[in-house]
């Protein structure tokens, strides 16, 4: 009988829900407008986590990705195919990506990690080791599915600086205030 890390996936649903909102929160207070959470069937089917209707009437999906564990890194993690092997975020129905980079929060047009992930990434040599470099295309084939312990992960994921994100002309950059 498989077991499921319910401390681990509980700790990364609260710190995911956090994340959702201190970007709708980073988002109405700089940009002004009204976001809100999205539905599971938008979270789950579209990576939409957060609808946010700007001033003007706009409607924009968003996914938020959470901050990385050390707070001096410079890059982020892009995920081309998920977990269980289907659509990563970049392929889902978001306008934007909201990576939180610690000290700001840099929003990605969907469509610009896709070009990114298919002009520099795509065709490459798949690895299994963490690599040191930026956009070598990676899987953690080799190790149990967080949701499913009876089967390994099959994502496609790679590193892209940050200052490479924030390159793009629709970027939208939300600076953060850092205690100290």
């Amino acid at each position: 009988m498989a077991y499921v890390r319910t401390a681990r996936i509980l700790k990364t649903i609260k710190e995911g829900k956090d994340n959702e909102l201190l970007v709708m929160s980073a988002l109405t207070a700089s940009y002004g407008g009204v976001a809100e959470k999205s539905s599971t069937k938008d979270d789950k089917y579209k990576h939409i986590d957060i609808w946010w209707t700007t001033q003007k009437g706009t409607k924009i999906g968003i996914d938020a990705k959470n901050h990385t564990n050390k707070p001096n890194q410079d890059f982020h993690w892009v995920e081309a195919q998920n977990v269980t092997g289907g659509k990563g975020s970049i392929y889902g129905e978001a306008d934007y990506i909201a990576f939180n980079a610690n000290d700001k929060i840099i929003c990605v047009k969907t469509k610009d990690l896709v070009d990114t992930y298919e002009t520099q990434v795509l065709g490459k040599e798949i690895v299994t080791s963490k690599p040191n470099g930026m956009y070598i295309p990676y899987t953690r084939s080799k190790y149990d599915c967080i949701y499913d312990p009876t089967k390994k992960t099959n994502d496609i994921i790679f590193k892209m600086p940050d200052n490479d994100m924030l390159k793009f002309k629709d970027t939208i950059v939300i600076p953060l205030e850092v205690e100290n």
